[in-house]
């Protein structure tokens, strides 16, 4: 299940035009995603209390924020200040959320969009080459 929502946020985030990423940056936003992932993972309640979800995230962010070529754009921001505030209010209310019953339900009536995103040709980013798709 974590995959599953893992992979459903890693595809919104995608369809938002983003910037080229080097392996090391996609590598942290797939670890975010895989942490964030893990509220609706768990059987039952999460306990948002006793998580350290945002601190893990947030150990991330320096690897994000080096390697980006360009800043997101407004979607991703908005995106990231409801989820982060929904986690940080869950928190501080110590609350205990079975997310994915929540969860379950919009998967499985989410449309998946077969767009894919193609670079016209490689580039050179902080030495690092990114090819085309």
């Amino acid at each position: 299940m974590t995959i599953c929502v893992s992979l459903f946020w890693y595809q919104v985030c995608l369809k938002i035009p983003l910037i080229l990423l080097v392996q090391e940056m996609e590598e942290a936003h797939v670890d975010s995603v895989m942490i964030l992932g893990e509220a609706f993972h768990c059987q039952g309640p999460f306990d948002f209390h006793n998580q350290n979800t945002t601190k893990r995230i947030h150990n991330l962010i320096p690897v994000m924020m080096e390697n980006r070529l360009t800043p997101p754009p407004e979607e991703t921001y908005s995106l990231h200040r409801k989820m982060a505030g929904s986690f940080l209010l869950c928190t501080k209310l110590k609350a205990n959320v079975d997310c994915r019953s929540i969860f379950e339900p919009i998967y499985a009536n989410y449309k998946f969009d077969n767009e894919v995103i193609h670079l016209s040709s490689a580039y050179t980013v902080n030495g690092a080459k990114v090819e085309s798709v």
